[in-house]
């Protein structure tokens, strides 16, 4: 289950990786929340907003996100 909160900090993360493509700082806040790849998909799932640069991420920087 997402919730709220969880919506609040992916909509940060997802202006991060989308507008200032930058990865480092889109890492370190993804750490920081505890989202994982797994995660980081359901929750792109879930808004639908930016999913091609979103699998761009994972593809350059999914092997250092834990599940």
């Amino acid at each position: 289950m997402i919730t709220e909160f969880e919506k609040g900090q992916w909509s940060v993360i997802q202006n991060v990786i989308t507008f200032m493509e930058d990865d480092q700082t889109a890492m370190e806040l993804c750490r920081e929340a505890g989202f994982g790849k797994k995660k980081i998909l359901e929750l792109e799932k879930d808004s639908c907003t930016f999913m091609n640069e979103v699998k761009a991420f994972l593809k350059r920087q999914g092997h250092l996100l834990e599940d």
